[in-house]
């Protein structure tokens, strides 16, 4: 029986980082890692500050490049393109969610969710229109004129998570995206990721909570700059 070639969002072999190489605070930040992520998957990167997780989603976004290894993105081999090519994949195909949410205070949930469209140079309408869906998807349609510096932290996630939808991108990276929300805004939040993740958006969290690891398809712990398959019990 022939196997069935995987498609591969993420695909990468035998990855390191590591900063200010040769000197005495030389840091490994990843160290030999392979790491494969199926367009569809909904996975869970766990860990502790300091583990790598972060790097990690710095290197799949894009934002910076490995020491050593193999990274190729949606078909592409990362390592032979340019920054500006790289821009470009990013812009189009990948959303990123924060931690700190990435609000700009004086601005309205609905101004922050337009500002990706803007850059993309979309057509104004388009855009209006767009923003205004992606709140919708959220819940927050009847806060789109409200500035973000007014808003809960729980309400500020969820104008990011807009601002991804907003992009249509295909994956969206999430680094400890409930680290600072209660309980009950965890599970709001992890609601809407697992939503998208059924309409096909492959999902990548970067988190130590137990619950949100446990809200993905499949887990991974990384520890020494090493990646590590955990099973999830059914």
């Amino acid at each position: 029986m022939m196997d069935i070639q995987k498609e591969y969002m993420i695909d990468m072999h035998g990855i390191r980082k590591v900063f200010f190489p040769g000197k005495s605070n030389e840091v490994r930040a990843l160290d030999n890692t392979d790491f494969s992520v199926e367009s569809g998957e909904m996975v869970a990167v766990m860990g502790p500050s300091g583990s790598g997780k972060s790097t990690l989603l710095h290197i799949i976004a894009m934002l910076d490049r490995p020491t050593d290894g193999s990274y190729i993105f949606d078909g592409t081999d990362t390592s032979l393109i340019r920054e500006s090519e790289m821009a470009r994949l990013r812009g189009g195909r990948i959303g990123i969610v924060l931690q700190d949410y990435g609000m700009i205070q004086e601005l309205t949930a609905l101004e922050n969710v337009e500002i990706p469209l803007i850059i993309a140079k979309e057509k104004r309408a388009a855009i209006r229109r767009k923003s205004l869906h992606a709140l919708e998807q959220v819940g927050l349609l009847e806060k789109a004129q409200v500035k973000a510096s007014l808003l809960s932290g729980g309400e500020q996630q969820r104008v990011a998570i807009a601002r991804v939808i907003a992009g249509d991108v295909k994956l969206i990276l999430a680094d400890e995206p409930t680290g600072a929300l209660d309980s009950r805004t965890t599970e709001e939040i992890m609601g809407i990721l697992k939503g998208l993740n059924t309409k096909g958006v492959t999902i990548v969290v970067a988190t130590h909570n137990s619950y949100v690891a446990d809200c993905c398809s499949r887990r991974l712990r990384i520890k020494d700059g090493r990646l590590f398959e955990e099973r999830i019990e059914s």
